[in-house]
C-alpha cells in the first residue's frame, strides 16, 4: 500500500537562463511542499505568468534578452501582489533606484544558496504574499484594523480606562473586556483566554514588573502590552526583557498609533512563539525532537506524581536503516523516515507523544498509564506500524524497528534516565534479533516479547 504525504504544495516560478539551475531549485523545493515552473528566459516566465498565478517569482538578476528587474517589472503588470525574490552571483546588486517594483521584492538570494537559507527565504516571501493579498480594498481601512482580537485592559484609573476604551473601539475588530485588578485579572484569565492583554504597571495590587510577570504566567499565550504614565527607558527594556511585547506612554497613545502597536506587538507574540516551536521541532518530519520530548517527558512526570499515575518512554530504532541510504540515497531515506513519522503520529493516542530524536532513532511517550499491564498492548499496535511496506517510486520498502520501553517510576523519575533505561532495553531487542521490544526491568526478569511485527512484505 502506497502512503502518500498530502500537501498542499504553492506553485513558484523560477526564471534563470542557466540550464543547470532549474532542476536543481525545482529539487530544492519541493523538500519545503513546493512546485516550481522553470523558465529560461524572460518571454518564457511572462508566457507562464500570463497562464497561471504564481504568488512569488523567483528571478535572475542578469539574463541575456532581460534583466531581472525590468522582468519584474513586466510581470508585475500582470499581476500586482505577485512577490519576487532575487537571485545573483553578485553582491554588489547595484539595483537601479525608485523602481516600481521596489516593495514587492521581499529578499536577495547570492548563489549558490544553501537549500535551508532558500527555504527559510521562500516562507518568509510567502508569508509576505498572503499578508499583502489579504489586505483591505481601502488603505485607509488598515490604520484601524485588527484581526479579531480579544482584548483584557487592565486599568485602576477610571478616566484613563475611559480613554483607552475609546481608543480601542474604534479598532475594527477589537473586542475589549476591562478589570481594575491584578487579581481580578488573572481570575478571568483562568476562565477564559484572551489574546492581548493591555496593564498598568501602577496596580492597588501590583507595582513596577509584577503585573507583567503574572500575567505571562497565567496566559503564556496572550500578547502583553504595557501601558504606563512613566516614561522611562530603563524600566521599558526591563519590561520588554521580562516578556511584554511593548511599551506604551499614555500621553502619545491615540486610536492609530494603539492600533499599530497591537498588530506589531501581536506579530512580534506570534514570531516568538514559533521560534520557541521550531526549536522543539524536527525539521525534516515536524515531530518533537529531543529537547521538545524532554519538555513532554518531564512535563508527564510531574503529572504522574500529582496524580500517583504511571507512563512510558518507548526507544525505536529502526533495523539497517543505512542500507536504504547507501543503495537508495538520501532522499529516499528521508521519505521513509517521514511515512515512518506520519504512522507513528497517526496510531499513538490523542495524549501520547512521538519525536524524533535524530537519525533513524525515534521516541513515543506512552502517557497516563492505570499499570504497566497496558504497556505490551500499546507497544503491539505500534509495531504495526511496521507490517506494511513504504512505497516511493516505482519501490517498496520494508522497514523494521527495534524498541525498548521504560516505565516509570519503576525505571527513573526523569527524562533522561527514562531514555537512557529505554535505550539499553532496545539495545536488548537488537541482540535477540530485532523487530521485537524489550521492556526494562530492574530485577534482571525477562521483558522482551519476540517478532511483535512481521517484516513488511515488499
Amino acid at each position: 500500500m502506497e502512503v502518500e504525504l498530502l500537501q498542499s504544495r504553492p506553485r513558484l516560478l523560477f526564471v534563470d537562463d542557466d540550464p543547470s539551475l532549474g532542476p536543481l531549485f525545482r529539487r530544492t523545493v519541493r523538500r519545503f511542499s513546493y512546485e516550481a515552473d522553470i523558465a529560461r528566459s524572460g518571454r518564457e516566465a511572462l508566457e507562464l505568468a500570463r497562464k497561471h498565478k504564481y504568488p512569488i517569482v523567483v528571478t535572475d538578476l542578469m539574463m541575456p534578452d532581460t534583466d531581472g528587474l525590468t522582468l519584474m517589472e513586466q510581470l508585475s503588470e500582470i499581476d500586482p501582489q505577485m512577490t519576487f525574490v532575487l537571485v545573483t552571483g553578485s553582491h554588489d546588486l547595484r539595483l537601479r533606484g525608485n523602481t516600481s517594483v521596489d516593495g514587492q521584492i521581499a529578499s536577495v538570494l547570492i548563489k549558490p544558496w544553501e537549500a535551508e537559507q532558500l527555504g527559510e527565504t521562500l516562507r518568509r516571501a510567502l508569508e509576505l504574499h498572503e499578508r499583502r493579498s489579504s489586505k483591505p480594498a481601502h488603505p485607509g481601512q488598515n490604520s484601524l484594523m485588527l484581526l479579531p482580537t480579544d482584548i483584557l485592559l487592565v486599568e485602576d484609573n477610571l478616566g484613563d480606562a475611559h480613554l483607552v476604551m475609546a481608543h480601542l473601539r474604534k479598532l475594527q475588530g477589537a473586542h475589549v473586556h476591562h478589570v481594575t485588578r491584578l487579581r481580578d485579572a488573572i481570575a478571568l484569565l483562568h476562565e477564559r483566554p484572551f489574546d492581548t492583554i493591555v496593564t498598568d504597571l501602577s496596580l492597588p495590587d501590583a507595582r513596577g514588573l509584577d503585573a507583567i510577570l503574572r500575567l505571562q504566567e497565567a496566559a503564556p499565550n496572550a500578547t502583553v502590552v504595557a501601558l504606563t504614565a512613566l516614561d522611562d527607558e530603563a524600566l521599558s527594556l526591563q519590561v520588554v526583557e521580562c516578556g511584554a511585547q511593548d511599551y506604551l506612554v499614555k500621553e502619545r497613545v491615540d486610536a492609530e498609533s494603539l492600533a499599530r502597536c497591537l498588530r506589531h506587538a501581536r506579530e512580534r507574540k506570534r514570531c516568538a512563539q514559533r521560534l520557541t516551536e521550531l526549536a522543539r521541532k524536527d525539521s525534516l518530519t515536524g515531530l518533537a525532537n529531543r529537547s521538545g520530548f524532554h519538555e513532554r517527558i518531564n512535563l508527564a512526570a510531574a503529572r504522574a506524581r500529582r496524580m500517583e499515575r504511571r507512563f512510558a518512554v518507548m526507544f525505536l530504532d529502526l533495523d539497517c536503516f543505512k542500507e536504504i541510504n547507501d543503495q537508495h540515497g538520501h532522499d529516499v531515506g528521508d521519505t521513509v523516515l517521514q511515512v515512518i513519522g506520519t504512522r507513528l503520529a497517526g496510531v499513538v493516542r490523542e495524549y501520547d507523544a512521538v519525536a524524533r530524536l535524530g537519525g533513524d532513532e525515534f521516541a513515543v511517550l506512552l502517557d497516563d498509564l492505570a499499570d504497566t499491564s497496558e504497556i505490551q498492548g500499546l507497544a503491539e499496535r505500534i509495531a504495526g506500524v511496521f507490517s506494511e511496506p513504504i512505497v516511493v517510486g516505482n519501490n517498496s520498502y520494508g522497514p523494521t524497528a527495534s524498541m525498548g520501553i521504560a516505565a516509570f517510576p519503576d525505571a527513573g523519575d526523569t527524562a533522561a534516565e527514562l531514555l537512557r533505561c529505554a535505550d539499553q532495553a532496545m539495545y536488548v531487542a537488537k541482540r535477540r534479533g530485532r523487530n521485537r521490544f524489550h521492556i526494562y526491568v530492574t530485577d534482571g526478569r525477562s521483558g522482551d516479547t519476540d517478532s511483535v511485527a512481521p517484516p513488511a512484505q515488499g
